[in-house]
């Protein structure tokens, strides 16, 4: 009797790869990473239609108490605004430094998704960041302030309106710290925080001077490897509790000192 799987004709089916999954996961968390882009943006735009209607409307009716009602405004859409960049920036960061290597490995490649570290990589990207984190201070809270400002010189400041206006001025220069401290620190063009690479570093691979290259792991009892630039493989063991990695370094062509022993140099 015909295999179950046969019967008909068909074809066995096939089993989902690991690259594969790795690659669904991408495509999903790319979709969702530009779902929150176009929503983070248009929250900017929502923020200063609102600010216009609610000036216009106080400056029609010449009532100041008005201008109140733009710092609570100002404060919920900028904390959402907030939260959706920093998922944006989380997404980026996954990809870069969990997907890529691993697909990397799986597809013997140098190097995949590179597009993701080399936008980060030019020059302008601190002062893009600066201007951009001005912008947030500017949408978000200075014109909230601004409004708070102008409602106290108008003469019109007086009991628990007194008090809220208090209260939301404290609301509002919270949120322009946490918009500060998101975007913090600007760092240099194409670095990650260190905080993500110890995460992700199981495993490290550096390439040093003369061609040579290094590769270890941090877990006790594994094994480094190192080649030197004339060809010569030198393995050692890590002990319980200690950390076998790149801790050498290499001079012109000859060899460097290895985990566990060291190389002549080159004739």
């Amino acid at each position: 009797m015909a295999d179950g799987s046969r019967e008909g004709g068909g074809m066995p089916e096939r089993g989902v790869t690991a690259g594969e999954l790795l690659l669904a996961e991408y495509q999903s968390i790319k979709d969702e990473q530009k779902a929150r882009i176009g929503f983070r943006d248009n929250l900017l735009y929502v923020t200063l239609t609102v600010v216009a209607a609610v000036v216009a409307a106080a400056a029609q009716t010449g009532r100041a108490s008005m201008l109140l009602a733009l710092a609570p405004v100002c404060v919920v859409l900028g904390w959402t605004y907030l939260v959706n960049d920093e998922k944006i920036t989380a997404i980026g960061r996954y990809v870069r430094d969990e997907l890529s290597p691993r697909l990397a490995r799986l597809a013997d490649a140098e190097a995949v998704f590179a597009w993701e570290t080399a936008h980060r990589s030019d020059r302008g990207r601190r002062s893009r960041k600066a201007i951009q984190c001005a912008v947030d201070l500017l949408a978000f809270c200075v014109l909230p302030l601004s409004a708070l400002a102008v409602y106290w010189s108008s003469g019109d400041a007086a009991g628990g309106l007194l008090a809220l206006s208090a209260i939301e001025a404290l609301a509002v220069t919270g949120l322009a710290v946490l918009v500060v401290r998101y975007a913090l620190p600007l760092g240099p063009p194409g670095s990650t925080t260190a905080a993500t690479a110890a995460a992700g570093a199981g495993r490290a691979t550096g390439t040093m001077a003369a061609g040579t290259t290094a590769t270890g792991t941090t877990a006790a009892g594994t094994t480094a490897t190192r080649t030197t630039a004339a060809g010569t493989t030198v393995t050692g063991t890590a002990g319980a509790g200690g950390a076998a990695g790149p801790t050498g370094s290499t001079a012109g062509s000859g060899g460097s000192a290895g985990p566990t022993g060291s190389t002549a140099p080159a004739p």
